[in-house]
């Protein structure tokens, strides 16, 4: 049954308050899922931010602990060296000590009774290694009537090895506080053998040093691998041409072998031996010496476009 009447107060006080509880429920739901959107988002921005920091705090740390490593890795870098220059400064001066103990024994030859069998050595070799007739030999004032005996014994031993003579002039110009020996000449001054007993001491020191560092410290640790002086391997090489300039031109003495005086020096029996024995063995090792020099020709001695030339 319908109503037509005008609604009492009550009824409309009533459906009032229905609207207003309506649109109070409505905007509590809409400001509670304002609030709900609102924190949602501030977890995700809170959420970046906290990220970006954690972020930025860990590339930094990791920058100074870096920084920390590198440091660290150049101060134990710098006092390792530190270490082993201190260490290398104390063999070096070491071995300094025993040079300067060898210098003064050396210095102490020059005036022992074995000091003239020395110097008919030092004699006998100059004069085998130059093979001319003509020497002129350098040596100390006060060892000018020494030298001149000396001379004259080595000058028969040569005959006796070599079969030849040899004029030799005698320039007492080296200074008296010297340790001794005698500097040997020929073509006017061209060639040169240096037999003083400093010369013949500081060959031994570079020949003995590695044996000497060896039997003093020990072997090296660090070092793996070591290198051949290129001097011993143009010494090598020089060796084999002379060995087929012998051959081609069928050389019966070593007097047109003018840079002999860079061969290893030796003792004259040992020289003279050497020198039959190669007579007799020269066709033999020819081919083989040959193939080394060609060898050494083609990969480390001579440059690439040294080669094409030659070819």
């Amino acid at each position: 049954m319908s109503r037509t009447g005008a609604l009492s107060e009550n009824e409309i006080q009533t459906e009032m308050n229905k609207m207003v509880a309506f649109i109070s429920q409505e905007a509590r739901e809409k400001a509670r899922e304002i609030q709900v959107k609102a924190d949602e988002e501030f977890s995700i921005e809170k959420a970046k931010i906290v990220r970006q920091e954690s972020l930025a705090i860990d590339a930094q740390y990791e920058k100074k602990r870096k920084q920390a490593e590198v440091g660290w890795k150049i101060a134990q870098s710098t006092a390792l060296n530190n270490s082993r220059l201190q260490v290398l400064r104390s063999r070096n001066d070491h071995l300094e000590t025993i040079f300067e103990a060898a210098r003064q024994k050396v210095k102490d030859l020059s005036s022992g009774e074995s000091y003239k069998t020395a110097m008919e050595a030092l004699i006998l070799e100059i004069l085998l290694m130059l093979l001319s007739p003509s020497v002129t030999l350098v040596h100390r004032p006060k060892d000018t009537d020494l030298v001149k005996s000396a001379a004259s014994t080595a000058q028969t031993k040569y005959k006796e090895l070599s079969g030849r003579e040899s004029k030799i002039e005698f320039e007492a110009s080296l200074p008296d506080d010297s340790a001794g020996g005698v500097i040997g000449s020929s073509m006017a001054g061209r060639i040169k053998v240096d037999n003083t007993l400093d010369a013949r001491l500081k060959i031994l020191e570079e020949k003995m040093l590695p044996e000497l560092r060896y039997d003093l410290f020990g072997a090296n640790e660090n070092r793996k691998f070591y290198t051949v002086s290129p001097f011993k391997i143009v010494q090598a090489m020089l060796m084999i041409v002379i060995l087929r300039t012998w051959t081609m031109h069928q050389l019966s003495s070593l007097a047109s072998v003018p840079f002999l005086c860079f061969l290893p020096r030796m003792t004259a029996s040992t020289y003279m031996a050497s020198r039959l024995k190669l007579k007799a063995d020269v066709k033999h090792q020819l081919s083989m010496d040959w193939k080394v020099f060609d060898c050494w020709h083609t990969s480390c001695v001579f440059s690439p476009g040294y080669s094409r030339r030659r070819r």
